[in-house]
């Protein structure tokens, strides 16, 4: 198959992550595979896709509506001979879709990522419905988001199907390979007997604030610990005042974006994820396949990558104060920690691995291809 993924950027992300990971998979069972980004792209990624052979086109496009890069698209999609277009959330869908449409494409897949509830667009998610008009299915990564969708009534039950996301576990876990010693004498942080941290993006969904306070309240009790934060965006000056108001610094690092993402949270003893919206995330996954206990909100997918009680605990989301339980309750409890991550890492081994994702989205272009 010639496959074209489609995405609004490749900058560094959980879903950007997924588009680069699953195109090496297709790539490494045969396919040719292509990546339109309508804007932009990660240097480290651009560097990942070169070297498995993946054409990468970036278009740079800016605000608004864009007739000329229709044009653009349907023509490379001609040339490149194209006959499956797999379509990364609304805007890549947008482009995407209806340009797959003019180019003849038979197969085509949009993916959303998200709950599409934080913020909730109305105009963008119309746009959206009318875009999907012109896909074969709408895979959704969480069984709830694919019910909020047809219960909004955006895409048809029998359009709509779930696969989860997956990693390329062997080669995540080959990443944790520095002995870690190293990387807590290199962050001058050895003197702490417990770590707690999170990876994501720093913007509001990610609700980091709430992970700060939550902090602030588990130091109340237990002084020996330290936060983490790996991550960048748009919060991280607000986000560090946070810190420094509420007097936590000496205890609290951020370390912005990192490759290094294994061998970081290999050094923590609980993996906290405070989102107030979540699809399925990958940092979730990251931190199972690495045996880390776990403390999520209770919002989108996390339920159903972390069982509560079983691989993690889940809290209510915007409460700093549960959090905080759930995180003193583990910290006073290896036993407890050693057994949820052993049973996390068994389950994200079995349903969320990047070959058995892979494989599930290549049956449905083979389908659509019929």
């Amino acid at each position: 198959m010639n496959i074209a993924h489609f995405v609004y950027s490749l900058d560094m992300g959980g879903m950007e992550r997924i588009v680069v990971d699953i195109s090496k998979a297709q790539r490494d069972r045969g396919h040719k595979v292509y990546i339109f980004s309508m804007t932009t792209a990660e240097p480290s990624f651009e560097e990942e896709v070169k070297e498995k052979d993946i054409e990468l086109f970036k278009f740079y496009k800016t605000g608004g509506f864009d007739l000329r890069l229709f044009f653009k698209i349907v023509g490379l999609l001609r040339s490149k001979k194209i006959n499956v277009v797999h379509t990364h959330n609304p805007v890549a869908n947008f482009y995407g879709a209806i340009c797959a449409r003019m180019a003849f494409v038979k197969a085509v897949i949009n993916t959303r990522h998200g709950m599409g509830n934080y913020p909730y667009n109305k105009k963008g998610e119309s746009i959206f419905k009318f875009s999907s008009l012109f896909v074969n299915k709408v895979v959704f990564v969480c069984e709830l988001a694919r019910k909020r969708f047809v219960d909004l009534k955006i895409v048809s039950a029998e359009k709509s199907i779930t696969i989860y996301n997956g990693i390329p576990q062997k080669a995540f876990l080959a990443m944790q390979s520095q002995n870690q010693g190293d990387i807590k004498e290199q962050l001058n942080i050895i003197k702490y007997k417990q770590m707690v941290g999170t990876v994501a993006r720093l913007e509001p969904a990610k609700d980091i604030s709430n992970f700060i306070k939550a902090a602030r309240l588990v130091l109340d009790v237990n002084r020996d610990v330290f936060f983490v934060v790996v991550g960048d965006g748009s919060e991280i000056d607000c986000l560090k005042s946070l810190a420094e108001k509420l007097k936590i610094g000496k205890n609290l690092l951020f370390l912005g974006k990192r490759m290094d993402v294994a061998r970081i949270v290999s050094m923590f003893d609980v993996f906290v994820l405070s989102s107030i919206s979540e699809g399925a995330s990958i940092t979730l996954i990251e931190a199972m396949i690495l045996k880390k206990a776990i403390v999520a909100t209770k919002v989108g997918g996390n339920p159903e990558l972390v069982l509560d009680g079983k691989t993690g605990l889940l809290v209510p989301s915007q409460d700093a104060e549960s959090l905080s339980k759930a995180v003193l309750s583990l910290l006073s409890d290896e036993e407890k920690r050693i057994a949820m991550g052993n049973e996390g890492c068994a389950r994200a081994k079995e349903l969320f691995d990047v070959n058995t994702m892979n494989m599930q989205y290549e049956s449905l272009y083979e389908e659509s291809l019929r």
